[in-house]
């Protein structure tokens, strides 16, 4: 089973990314090594036609550059608006097959060079969840294009607990556990994450049913509220929330706007191979 998810996130990565983007590097390179000025030229008159192709030639000769130059540069340019109309109004991941735990270049080649506009944040790991609606490279973030599982439940109820908020003095670090589609332990944060104030709120829908919880969200937005007036410098999230919960939360909660904040945000994502805990730590700019 790991070896044919393997096989379904490489073969993403290969022919969704790799693939477009060595052609957008080796094709001018190509070009620019292989191609004679006759070639050159040609190809210049052929984009441009017989007397802007004069006119490019005079200004390249005057400059002391090679055609090679511009022929790349056309190269390159005709790439990127074949790839932006191919991929306009598509869903950059919308195989249900693969975690999409890549690196934030990809995601970044995939809206700024090949010109894929949506991108769904379901299959996403958390902590790239809130990179990505935060930065904003997708013109457009869905929660997850398959709409039909999720309820709608306005009795969602949350629950607000605090752990070592006894004598907070000293520490400038506070977790913030959102509990929705299952549950978070303290025992599963790191030795260090288990020390620090913790703020816990918790769903009521904690049997992996995905729900709209607007309480959740709301309570949430409050809870950064306060966070915000605190002396706290450091905030560590460890979320179970739904792509539909996680979408309101990052907007409402953690887009700041260009407004001043006083701390740094970190999101902690589950280490399976260190035993399940949430020991990745993942810095987020806000």
């Amino acid at each position: 089973m790991k070896s044919q998810k393997n096989i379904w996130w490489w073969g993403f990565l290969v022919g969704k990314v790799m693939i477009p983007a060595l052609l957008l590097i080796s094709l001018p390179m190509i070009t620019f090594f292989f191609t004679n000025k006759k070639m050159s030229k040609e190809a210049v008159i052929f984009f441009f036609g017989d007397q802007k192709a004069t006119f490019i030639e005079t200004l390249v000769t005057s400059l002391q550059l090679n055609l090679n130059y511009i022929f790349s540069i056309i190269i390159v340019i005709s790439l990127l608006n074949f790839f932006k109309k191919r991929n306009s109004g598509k869903v950059f991941n919308s195989n249900g097959n693969v975690y999409y735990n890549y690196f934030y270049f990809v995601f970044w080649v995939a809206a700024t060079l090949l010109g894929y506009d949506k991108i769904q944040i379901a299959g996403i790991p958390i902590h790239m969840q809130y990179k990505l609606v935060l930065s904003g490279i997708f013109s457009e973030v869905l929660p997850d294009i398959y709409d039909d599982h999720y309820d709608s439940d306005g009795t969602c109820k949350v629950s607000i607990e605090k752990e070592n908020f006894d004598d907070i003095d000293g520490y400038d670090s506070v977790n913030l556990l959102i509990i929705d589609t299952y549950d978070i332990k303290m025992s599963e944060l790191s030795m260090e994450n288990q020390t620090y104030p913790t703020i816990i709120v918790r769903g009521n829908s904690i049997d992996g049913v995905r729900k709209v919880n607007r309480s959740l969200i709301l309570e949430i937005k409050k809870t950064m509220d306060e966070i915000q007036k605190s002396d706290f410098k450091k905030v560590f999230v460890a979320s179970t929330s739904n792509p539909k919960n996680s979408i309101n939360i990052i907007n409402s909660s953690f887009r700041f706007f260009g407004r001043s904040r006083r701390f740094k945000l970190y999101v902690l994502q589950k280490d399976y191979a260190s035993n399940g805990k949430y020991s990745k730590k993942y810095r987020i700019f806000i």
